[in-house]
């Protein structure tokens, strides 16, 4: 009966659903970890910035954790990446005297992209390889 097969397939999307938001919340809690690592080598390192690479996350989760990293520095700057293969999206959060704007367009260029937004958050990209420490090396050149 249709009703049989409708109801199978209303269940089948309802348990991907929770299936995908498990694997979110499983992500976030796996970078997280690594953010509060981070933070803490960062201010033992007497550095203001951390930079966090991440795959599979929304714009959304970037945000929220660059808000939480970017706090957890007092003052300073978090770049949150976001990796899908050879293409990067990028999240700057800033503050203190730090520019998120200026930080966020002159990384994207460095390698080859495009970033802007406000002087708290930014934004950019760009398509290529992605090394993570010619990334943090390139930030830590910028800020100090």
């Amino acid at each position: 009966p249709i009703d049989t097969v409708e109801e199978k397939i209303r269940i089948l999307l309802k348990n991907n659903e929770d299936l995908n938001r498990e694997n979110v919340r499983l992500k976030r809690g796996g970078v997280m970890d690594l953010l509060k690592k981070e933070v803490e080598t960062a201010k033992s390192e007497g550095k203001n910035h951390v930079v966090i690479a991440t795959g599979g996350l929304s714009q959304s989760d970037l945000r929220d954790l660059s808000d939480i990293a970017v706090g957890m520095l007092e003052k300073g700057v978090a770049v949150m990446l976001n990796v899908d293969g050879e293409k990067c999206s990028f999240i700057v959060k800033a503050n203190g005297d730090f520019k998120a704007r200026e930080i966020a367009s002159k990384l994207a260029k460095a390698f080859g992209g495009k970033g802007g937004g406000r002087n708290d958050m930014a934004q950019g990209g760009w398509n290529g390889k992605i090394d993570l420490v010619e990334i943090k090396r390139t930030l830590s050149e910028m800020i100090g």
